[in-house]
Order: structure tokens, then sequence, then C-alpha cells
């Protein structure tokens, strides 16, 4: 018992860490989605629009203590090369505490 708690409270707060090195890809479809074409000023109807959120740890700008990512998120409508969202956010956090 008292090795379990050794453990819990003692080694893993000291070897649980983000990685800095953290690489993930979310893609989601939405088959039949409408959205306004401001170009066309119409409405689309009935389109498979597709989300891309890709996270990207930067290894070199991290610390031991510190994780930095990238984050760049994308929605478009692929048949017609149209992008309707893009964003781009850089974060840096402490890799064990991260507030």
């Amino acid at each position: 018992m008292g090795f379990g708690l050794l453990l819990r409270f003692y080694v893993a707060p000291r070897l649980i860490a983000a990685p800095a090195g953290f690489y993930l890809v979310v893609t989601l479809a939405g088959p039949h989605a409408s959205y306004f074409d401001e170009r066309a000023l119409t409405t689309r109807r009935d389109v498979t629009l597709t989300y891309n959120d890709t996270i990207r740890g930067d290894a070199a700008a991290s610390t031991g203590t510190i994780a930095v990512w990238d984050q760049f998120t994308v929605l478009a409508d692929r048949k017609r090369h149209v992008q309707l969202i893009a964003t781009y956010q850089r974060s840096a956090f402490n890799r064990a505490t991260s507030p």
C-alpha cells in the first residue's frame, strides 16, 4: 500500500510532463454542410466541408520545464478550393502543471 502511494504522490508528478515534440492531426468532414459564399453572394448547400486541426510541438523552442506548441486550424470547402476559416496559435506552457 505504501509503495502505491509513493508512486502516485511522489514519483508520478516528477515523471509526467507534456512532450516537447508532440504532433497530432485531427481531420473531420461534414458531408452535408452549407455555408454562405461571400464571393458569389449565395448559399452553398449540401457540400463537404473539412476541418483540419494540426498541433505541432516546437522542440527547439521548448525547455525542460516549458513546452511550446503551434496549432493551425482550417475549415475549407476542398471541392471549390475555398478556405472559410484559418487560424494559427502559438502556446507556451509549463510541461508539468500546464497553467
